[in-house]
């Protein structure tokens, strides 16, 4: 399941550099709510002209904080500080954009297979 929400992220994060909101990577790994945010994030990144960069010392660092045999969560504290969302053009940081985020993300098992099924932010350390 973590492995799961990494290849998430990893492709979330590729397909917004690539503005590319089908990529395999995404819709490999989650359903629901959590694919539709990631495809309308990488939607809104290209119409406003945002983009990301990864400044070292970022990192995925979730935790399972609940499973049964066919869901799952997980609390994954991450500092955006240090993968701010910036007006490609101008480079400026969208207001809003950093700080530390506490994701809560929810798992369903389907056909053997865990995936990414929903997500929560909340602006504060986990």
């Amino acid at each position: 399941m973590i492995d799961t929400y990494v290849r998430f992220w990893t492709g979330f994060i590729d397909a917004q550099a690539e503005s590319n909101r089908n990529l395999p990577a995404v819709a490999q790994n989650s359903t629901g709510q959590a694919l539709s945010w990631a495809q309308d994030a990488v939607d809104a990144y290209d119409a406003n002209g945002w983009g990301r960069h990864i400044i070292p010392g970022y990192r995925i660092d979730p935790r399972v904080v609940d499973r049964s045999a066919e869901s799952a969560r997980i609390v994954d504290p991450q500092n955006w500080d240090l993968w701010p969302l910036e007006v490609v053009e101008t480079g400026k940081v969208v207001p809003g954009s950093t700080g530390p985020k506490c994701i809560t993300a929810g798992f369903i098992r389907r056909d053997g297979v865990w995936l990414v099924s929903t997500l929560t932010f909340a602006q504060s350390s986990c």
